[in-house]
């Protein structure tokens, strides 16, 4: 049989011819060749990579461990160690598919599994991330990526007990630190905050060198606001020259939040020079940059982590925000709808859409992303603020308010929540829980102008101007620069004529600050106040000099304007604002005032109504056009209607008492008239409110009453017309 069939392979090398056998053999050496070159360059790369890892040389690792990939996607070296170069610079969504195909490759690998853990504990249900991290601490049982998941998953999950008993378990094998860490978060995590510190002290006598927990006690110190102990232990944190960059970051964020600042900016510029591409130390950079004003230093570092990271929506969020800061509000716009599109069940998105719509005027919109917000994140404190803020203002406190006592009680220590209560309580008129809350605070923050402030607006209106007067002076005294108390507290100075003490507040302050446009303006009003029409002017044009947008400046100029019988420059004035701004309620109120002061009734009308086109609770509007509908339209019934909307929205104002009060007088309800005066006369010594009084006594046949409050009226300044007729009636009384 053998001689029968010859060697095949003889035969087909007889059979084939001489050029087809020789291209055959260059082929077979050159896939062998070609095999032998691509193994070797695979071999080279992966050493340099290596070795630049080790280094720290990021950069030229990850050039490396690409070139690898391209030679060979099946080693598993290769992508995991460029997955855990991304996963320490922050790059995560970068990191996982690469992890994700390494643990693929190479599932018993620990350290690329730790890592890949961390990254899907934030996303991934925590009944799998419970399992993983069990199944990970059985082949690693010091991976502290998976003893911080189990610890997590199990608070979610309620399984603290048996997650105590893996980890006790652990602890008493290894004498670990990092399972005593884990030991400590559990309490930690139930509320237990001086067991878990204890706890934490035991980690670090196990191990001295063991970051996480001095960072772990750090956080619990600072929670219990011993800020001294907490700074020693985030220093020993971050001690050290093996130190991930993520704990260095954490103690300049401590930093930044406890008020000092420039420490957190030696400690980020260390980050930036160790670790340069860092994604989240880039963030820090650019946030601290943004609080300095340094906007433009913020985008370069922004821009530089978009080239890092193109897909992280942080990374989105934080440009839209530095959009905003400039004005661009339809960038911010956009921008935060392609990753509320890419990431739709990601409520830090929709929460920074909402921020630019409500930015771009887009109150509806925005209330459906913050919606949305919840939908995704009950407990997003961010969200509910901005929502109850909308709420308050679309004149809906009664959601709003369920909203902000949850808020309270979720975060009692965010006081936002608490002072858009307050402000929503003031704007029902439920002014005794307003001025409750104000007070609070106020004991709370010790050193905020604002809060006693707001107590005085409160206890104003309420009728208490004496107390409001100490509050006043209370705001002054934590900051005597505070302009909105300072204002008010003038304006009491100027009505009780105490114009000498005014002079003296500001005094000091103008010396300080000569080149203030709001104390020049300050001391403007004080000079118009006292009768000094020139001082007045030329202080006003002096603060609007120094801010042409000053606009209660303008509005005060062009009411010193027409007192000194200059109407045609009060309107000027009142002109440019509008013109820059045509809904500026105020300068289209103060033009009406001037028309009616110049006894162009009329034009006067116009524009009040104007103003209640635009804004239809503008009191101060509603008031003047129902005094004008009763004296020169005869619009007895539709004035009465106005001025009590007016009444409703200021029911402390003398001036819209006298109105209503006014107006009540000519409809003959004298009884409701006559109470409405006299609250109105107690509260502003005017001539007309007098003149008004006096009338409504006449028509009761109070004639003594009639007598004297005529008398006053004339003593006071009443205008010509009306003067003329009160002494007429004191003539035939």
């Amino acid at each position: 049989m053998n001689s029968f069939f010859p060697n095949f392979v003889d035969m087909r090398r007889e059979l084939l011819p001489k050029t087809v056998a020789l291209k055959l053999a260059a082929a077979t050496l050159l896939i062998a060749t070609t095999a032998c070159s691509s193994q070797s360059r695979l071999e080279r790369h992966m050493a340099k990579a290596e070795e630049h890892f080790a280094n720290g040389d990021f950069r030229a690792a990850e050039i490396e461990y690409k070139n690898a990939l391209q030679i060979d996607s099946t080693v598993a070296e290769a992508p995991g160690q460029l997955g855990l170069i991304y996963f320490e610079q922050g790059r995560q969504r970068l990191a996982l598919p690469l992890l994700s195909q390494a643990t693929q490759i190479d599932p018993e690998n620990a350290k690329f599994l730790g890592p890949l853990l961390s990254i899907r504990s934030q996303i991934e249900p925590p009944e799998e991330v419970w399992k993983t991290a069990k199944d990970l601490l059985a082949k690693d049982p010091a991976n502290q990526y998976a003893l911080s998941a189990l610890q997590s998953s199990a608070m979610k999950l309620g399984r603290a007990d048996e997650a105590r008993s893996i980890l006790e378990n652990l602890a008493s094998q290894g004498n670990s630190a990092g399972a005593t860490t884990a030991l400590a978060m559990l309490d930690a995590s139930s509320g237990n905050l001086d067991a878990a510190v204890a706890i934490l002290e035991r980690a670090i006598q196990i191990d001295p060198s063991y970051s996480l927990a001095h960072l772990a006690k750090a956080n619990l110190l600072w929670a219990k606001k011993d800020l001294e102990a907490a700074e020693k232990s985030f220093s020993a944190a971050s001690a050290g020259t093996a130190v991930k960059p993520n704990i260095i970051l954490a103690h300049a964020q401590f930093k930044l939040q406890t008020g000092n600042q420039q420490d957190a900016k030696a400690i980020l510029e260390r980050v930036a020079a160790n670790y340069p591409d860092f994604v989240p130390g880039l963030l820090a950079r650019a946030r601290l940059f943004t609080i300095e004003g340094s906007t433009d230093d913020a985008l370069e570092l922004t821009k530089r982590a978009e080239q890092l990271d193109p897909m992280s929506p942080e990374i989105a969020i934080l440009a839209s925000q530095l959009d905003l800061r400039v004005g661009d509000a339809a960038s911010a716009i956009n921008r935060m709808k392609i990753v509320t599109q890419r990431y739709p069940n990601f409520a830090g998105g929709h929460y920074a859409l909402s921020l630019a719509l409500i930015a771009d005027d887009q109150p509806l919109q925005a209330s459906s992303s913050l919606l949305k917000t919840l939908s995704l994140q009950s407990d997003h404190i961010g969200a509910i603020l901005a929502l109850s803020n909308l709420e308050i203002g679309q004149g809906d406190f009664g959601s709003a308010e369920a909203r902000l006592l949850k808020a309270v009680e979720i975060a009692p220590d965010n006081h936002q929540a608490s002072l858009l209560l307050a402000k929503g309580y003031a704007l029902e008129k439920n002014f005794s829980k307003a001025l409750e809350l104000y007070l609070s605070l106020a004991e709370k923050i010790p050193n905020d102008p604002a809060l006693p402030y707001q107590a005085a607006l409160v206890q104003m209106e309420l009728g208490d101007s004496d107390i409001a007067r100490k509050s006043l002076e209370t705001s002054l005294e934590r900051n005597p620069a505070y302009i909105p108390a300072l204002e008010q507290v003038l304006l009491l100075d100027a009505s009780e004529n105490n114009f000498e003490i005014a002079s003296d507040r500001l005094a000091p302050l103008i010396k300080k600050e000569p080149d203030s446009a709001i104390l020049q303006f300050l001391s403007g009003k004080l000079a118009l106040a006292q009768n000094d029409s020139q001082a007045g002017i030329y202080r006003l044009k002096r603060a609007l000099s120094l801010d042409p947008t000053l606009r209660p400046a303008s509005y005060a100029l062009a009411q010193a304007f027409l007192a000194v019988g200059n109407l045609e420059e009060a309107q000027e004035i009142l002109n440019a604002v509008i013109a820059a701004n045509p809904e500026d309620l105020e300068a289209i109120f103060s033009l009406g005032n001037l028309y009616e002061e110049s006894s162009d009734y009329t034009t006067a009308m116009e524009h009040y109504n104007t103003v209640l086109n635009i804004d239809s609770n503008h009191y101060k509007a509603l008031n003047n056009l129902a005094y004008l509908l009763s004296n020169e339209s005869g619009d007895i019934e539709g004035a009465y209607s106005m001025a009590l909307r007016a009444r409703e929205l200021a029911p402390n104002d003398p001036a819209v008492a006298d109105t209503l009060g006014w107006i009540a007088y000519l409809r003959g309800d004298f009884a409701f008239a006559r109470d409405l005066l006299l609250e109105s006369s107690k509260k502003m010594e005017a001539p007309l409110i007098f003149y008004h009084l006096a009338k409504v006594y006449v028509a009761l046949d109070m004639i003594a009453e009639a007598k004297t409050t005529l008398e006053g009226a004339i003593s006071l300044g009443l205008p010509d017309e009306e003067a003329d007729d009160a002494k007429a009636l004191i003539q035939n009384l």
